[in-house]
């Protein structure tokens, strides 16, 4: 008699729990998925089907499934032929030699509609640079200062990750190449089941990481991304933002070495400064010729007022020429992605649609930090109220540890010199623990428009773009107000026609506090 299990590599999330009455505003999460930690996918399952497979989670005869299937033999069929052709069965009839896991979470009332995990973990892995560069909210701090965590503080914690389905763990600093455990931490994901995105200036690959990173592509495809930062088309303006002089030619040696080698860089990661947008095809083309899938250009933000990042924040006329010109791109063929988002900018009032580099933006954001890359099936929709803001992915997809092991919502928070509470410690918490910590639900408040002190009240609301509203962290840190607009609404109100007697009164009542 034939016998059915279900793979032992296999994790099944029933997350429908959770998502009985849960608020509109958070981001949509399927009921039940199942992610394959073989084959790094995940699949959204219709109940009957997950059903099923979670009674597979332990050998069965066909018989016993057909006697709980109360004898519909042609529907029980159509079923284990589905959950056969995703390849979530054994083909044999002998049992696994391991079992499925199974990820339930609790009904309380603050975790509705909340993941049962994040899909994303990143890790500012070390404080130590070798560059100085301006825009850094890091290593401007903190780059003086040695290394704490070790492979061996987080290794429980990468094993809990592990074991539960997160899809991403992203390095970064600093420069994580730097980081006394990185080596070990990379060689370690070949036995893992998350892709390790790795974000470095590139400076330090040698013959040491080349081997490294050929290995990984070629026993784990995919299983490593890397972007490498690139802040100009020229040495001239590159390295007067990274602040060593040199540095533009050796990244550009990296990426040839790279791309020599076969190693795919997913991504060049770029300020989007008033230097470089004349150097912009200049960089498309670097990018192009070394074999670069996307290119991320990023304005930079100085939510806490500092001088040095002042000067690289681009002005009101920068913003838009950037906007214009990104959707002018857009319509050609490149050769590489592009990637564009002004995500504190109220974009929105400036373009009749998004363009695709923005839409790119958006779609990398929501996509790929997330993790949200559902293969199939269908799920329920929660019914949006546009009145209702949707959460951003800071505590609810994704969460951010610093380089001592204190767990945040998101990076803003960490490297703020406002002071917020962070959610935990790595190396003395679970990562249910943090993931479900109060800290983390703080950040999770699904808000309504009548909330929110200015942009409630602004004729602009519906058009200026979703992100404007919803980062909430950013609004607590620029003005110290949680349920604040942008600071860039209120910096250039005049040029957006922002009623003057609304944020004369916003700025009083800040002053008053």
């Amino acid at each position: 008699m034939r016998v059915y299990q279900a793979k032992s590599s296999l994790i099944l999330a029933d997350q429908a729990v959770r998502n009985a009455g849960a608020p509109a505003g958070l981001p949509l999460n399927p009921s039940y998925y199942v992610r394959d930690t073989e084959n790094r996918r995940t699949t959204v399952l219709e109940a009957e089907s997950f059903s099923l497979l979670r009674e597979l989670i332990l050998p069965l005869q066909y018989d016993e499934l057909l006697n709980r299937y109360g004898e519909n033999e042609e529907e029980l069929q159509a079923v284990l032929d589905w959950l056969t052709a995703q390849d979530f069965l054994l083909l044999n009839d002998g049992p696994a030699s391991g079992q499925a896991r199974l990820l339930t979470g609790s009904s309380e009332e603050r975790l509705k509609g909340i993941p049962l995990i994040p899909r994303t973990i990143m890790f500012n892995c070390t404080p130590k640079c070798n560059l100085r560069c301006k825009h850094c909210i890091v290593s401007d701090k903190h780059y003086k200062q040695q290394d704490i965590l070790r492979f061996e503080d987080i290794q429980a914690f990468l094993d809990e990750a592990d074991a539960c389905g997160v899809e991403n763990i992203v390095l970064s600093g600093g420069e994580p190449l730097l980081w006394q455990s990185i080596y070990t931490v990379i060689e370690d994901s070949l036995n893992r089941s998350y892709t390790v995105i790795l974000y470095t200036n590139g400076m330090l690959i040698n013959e040491k990481w080349l081997t490294l990173f050929r290995s990984i592509q070629e026993q784990k495809p995919g299983g490593l991304k890397l972007h490498v930062s690139l802040d100009g088309g020229t040495p001239l303006t590159h390295d007067g933002v990274r602040g060593v002089t040199g540095s533009f030619n050796r990244i550009i040696g990296s990426l040839e070495q790279l791309n020599g080698r076969g190693i795919p860089v997913a991504a060049v990661e770029s300020m989007a400064t008033a230097e470089l947008y004349p150097e912009l095809d200049s960089l498309i083309t670097i990018c192009r010729e070394n074999g670069v899938g996307s290119l991320y250009l990023h304005p930079v933000f100085n939510f806490d007022r500092n001088p040095q990042i002042q000067e690289l924040e681009l002005e009101w006329d920068s913003r838009l020429r950037y906007l214009h010109r990104v959707s002018e791109l857009s319509g050609l063929e490149l050769g590489v992605e592009l990637h564009y988002s002004d995500p504190y900018f109220p974009a929105g009032l400036f373009q009749e649609k998004p363009s695709i580099a923005r839409k790119n933006a958006e779609a990398f954001l929501n996509g790929i930090l997330s993790g949200n890359r559902m293969e199939s099936g269908n799920y329920d929709v929660v019914k949006r109220d546009k009145n209702v803001l949707t959460n951003c992915d800071g505590g609810v997809s994704q969460m951010f540890v610093d380089y001592n092991g204190d767990v945040y919502p998101c990076m803003i928070y960490a490297n703020s010199a406002r002071p917020v509470d962070h959610c935990g410690n790595v190396t003395r918490n679970s990562l249910l623990e943090v993931w479900n910590s109060e800290g983390m639900n703080r950040v999770r408040k699904v808000m309504n428009r009548n909330e929110l002190t200015v942009c409630s009240q602004c004729e602009h609301f519906d058009q200026c773009g979703p992100t404007v509203k919803k980062c909430r962290i950013a609004s607590e840190i620029a003005l110290g107000d949680f349920f604040g607009p942008s600071y860039l609404c209120v910096r250039y109100a005049a040029q957006l026609g922002i009623a003057p007697e609304l944020l004369t009164s916003y700025r009083q009542e800040l002053l008053n506090k």
